[in-house]
């Protein structure tokens, strides 16, 4: 077989992808890191997170991010789908709470009317200023809470900081805005390493 210097330049490029994250997944292996960046489970969209499995993980709350999770960001209502999920948790013994970076003053409340849940708005996310207040609104310790976003440098890292379980989903609308499809490539690294790494949601 014999190689172009095409070729060669895309086999050295893909060795370096790997080798690089090789090299992530080693230093993520450090629980100081490892522990405020890595999701407890990863989901394709938040309507496949079941109660059993959260049951399963020791959860008994929800904190849920608004933008491109529970609602696409051109969306000032929720889908019927995302309804009738957060009816079954509800259903289920389940306490949920928004907790949003959004500074639109009637989005979030709007979303919230629907679903019919408490909110904070303005988090501050990565902050965990928004996730206590949200474990006081739910009465739980942040152990028995996960965050549902989807963004590791702001649920994720913000739910660890506060101490609360994080999942990780893949985001609602992403393809309506460019610069959501670039964050998802700077995490992506992240998120393999996490369905690697950790049982959970794929």
């Amino acid at each position: 077989m014999t190689y172009n210097n095409s070729d060669s330049k895309k086999a050295e490029a893909y060795s370096a992808s790997v080798e690089s994250e090789d090299v992530l997944l080693s230093n993520l292996a450090k629980p100081s890191i490892k522990s405020f960046f890595l999701p407890d489970a990863v989901y394709d969209k938040v309507t496949d997170i079941e109660a059993k499995t959260l049951v399963e993980m020791g959860i008994r709350g929800l904190a849920l991010d608004v933008d491109n999770t529970i609602a696409k960001y051109s969306e000032d209502l929720p889908a019927p789908e995302i309804i009738s999920w957060i009816k079954k948790l509800r259903e289920e013994g389940f306490s949920l709470v928004i907790v949003s970076n959004s500074r639109k003053q009637e989005r979030v409340p709007k979303i919230s009317r629907a679903l019919d849940l408490q909110y904070i708005v303005r988090a501050g996310k990565p902050s965990r200023r928004g996730f206590i207040e949200a474990t006081r609104i739910l009465d739980m310790e942040p152990k028995d809470v996960a965050v549902v976003g989807d963004q590791i440098f702001t649920d994720v890292l913000g739910a660890k900081r506060a101490g609360c379980k994080a999942i990780i989903v893949y985001p609602r609308g992403i393809s309506e805005n460019p610069l959501f499809r670039l964050r998802r490539l700077i995490e992506t690294p992240f998120i393999r390493i996490a369905k690697k790494s950790l049982k959970g949601g794929v």
